[in-house]
């Protein structure tokens, strides 16, 4: 596992431990991983990667302000996960007017 920093050609950039793979190089250990904004609602996931997937344990930070805490699996909120956001009307100055706490699986809500 060595350290790398990777730009990618639609403007996202990788910084943290990667693997060495057939074909290149995957985000596998701990890193932060930077959304240029095209075509996306994330801005920022930092926590662990497996093999070029969110894994483990990570804080995903989104455009309108809002994130998630918790567990992945294979790229997708799975386990454990705390989600907090805004309305459409939102002012991200003030409180959050969304949340849940509680089980995900395969990137759905699942429970209460």
């Amino acid at each position: 596992i060595e350290h790398e920093v990777i730009h990618l050609s639609n403007g996202d950039v990788y910084d943290g431990q990667c693997v060495q793979v057939a074909g290149g190089v995957k985000q596998h250990g701990y890193g932060t991983y930077r959304y240029s904004g095209q075509d996306t609602s994330y801005r920022e996931y930092t926590g662990n990667w497996d093999h070029g997937k969110k894994h483990g344990h990570g804080v995903l930070f989104l455009q309108s302000g809002g994130a998630y805490v918790g567990q992945w699996y294979h790229n997708q909120k799975h386990g454990l996960g705390v989600m907090f956001d805004y309305a459409d009307d939102r002012n991200i100055l003030g409180m959050p007017t969304y949340s849940y706490e509680g089980e995900w699986e395969q990137d759905q809500k699942s429970g209460f």
